[in-house]
């Protein structure tokens, strides 16, 4: 099954057009592809690239209302491949962290507007992704090439950027998809102007550019080459000032079993009785542990005393077997340096 998000990225600070990318901070994941668990892909028969499952051509058209709303539509090409390989899923996330805060991005109205014909078609919301399915294991209807098109709409999904200006960013393709896409472009319309338009591709920290990127008036175009599965497809619009009223940030809803400040003091309350309850058990198992360990210590010590010298050796072996323990404690800090390295 095909699976794909779309959403903001992690990353650092706004500003600079340098690190615009970087600056929405996430689609999951888990950021945006990390925010669930997309379902496996589900693959053709053909072992050639001509007959591999992917999307051979993906079409978004993105409009910003005067309210800041954000309606996308979504043409996408799939080459099927030859006999039936399952269902095709849209998975679009309804929530995940701008500029490091988790917040709504207000997703509503998803609709399958054109599903070529193939049937059963069925759309459903889940934790941080609503869902469109379209056909079903091992559907016969779902082989060569096909176009959907998928709509919604994004409410609060608009920020403000620098100077208090309307800000869009929107992973087109985000990194959760599990086949291909050949080429990938996006369309944007504003109701005022388009002040700047950046766009970027391949792995989700990239600062990269995308093949295209163009403004004039208030539209601006992008346009990608290949994306792999794992990578993504962003856009980055700065709009004129006073264009949009920016929605105010939503908080993202609680996932499944969440709760309220008070299930998280009624949380709190059975944690710290928890906590008591193994102190009440394991206190008195590690006194005892520590009177034997006092007592053979003590034992040793008195041997050592018989050989004087002999017991100063022995005690100077304990010694450095104690920097031993510290030089495996160095060993442990370079083990992090190497993680920092590979981080």
């Amino acid at each position: 099954m095909e699976s794909t998000t779309t959403g903001t990225r992690t990353g650092g600070p706004a500003g600079t057009p340098s690190a615009v990318r970087a600056a929405a901070a996430s689609l999951a994941a888990a950021a945006l592809a990390g925010m669930w668990t997309v379902p496996p892909a589900a693959a053709g028969t053909g072992d050639t690239a001509e007959t591999e499952r992917a999307i051979t051509d993906f079409a978004a058209d993105v409009t910003v209302a005067e309210d800041g709303a954000v309606r996308v539509r979504e043409e996408l090409t799939y080459r099927l491949g030859e006999g039936a390989g399952g269902p095709v899923e849209r998975w679009v996330p309804h929530s995940g962290a701008i500029d490091g805060q988790e917040r709504s991005f207000g997703l509503t109205d998803l609709v399958v507007a054109d599903a070529a014909g193939v049937g059963p078609v069925e759309t459903e919301s889940g934790d941080g992704a609503d869902v469109a399915r379209i056909g079903s294991d091992r559907d016969i209807e779902l082989t060569g090439e096909k176009t959907f098109v998928f709509t919604y709409t994004y409410e609060t999904l608009l920020t403000e950027g620098p100077e208090g200006r309307p800000r869009l960013f929107q992973d087109i393709v985000g990194s959760g998809w599990e086949i291909p896409v050949e080429s990938a472009r996006a369309r944007v319309h504003t109701p005022g102007t388009v002040d700047s338009a950046d766009c970027y591709a391949g792995e989700p920290s990239s600062t990269a550019s995308c093949r295209r990127a163009d403004s004039q008036g208030g539209d601006a175009s992008f346009a990608s080459g290949r994306i792999d599965p794992g990578q993504a497809f962003s856009i980055d619009l700065g709009l004129g000032a006073g264009a949009v009223d920016v929605p105010a940030p939503a908080p993202a809803p609680q996932e499944a079993g969440g709760g309220g400040s008070g299930d998280s003091e009624a949380g709190s309350d059975a944690l710290r009785e928890r906590v008591m309850l193994i102190v009440l058990i394991v206190g008195p198992a590690v006194f005892a542990l520590l009177a034997v360990s006092s007592y053979r210590t003590r034992g040793s010590g008195g041997g050592r005393g018989v050989g004087g010298v002999g017991g100063g050796a022995a005690g100077g072996g304990a010694g450095g077997g104690g920097a031993g323990g510290g030089g495996g404690g160095g060993g442990g800090a370079g083990g992090g340096g190497g993680g920092g390295g590979g981080g």
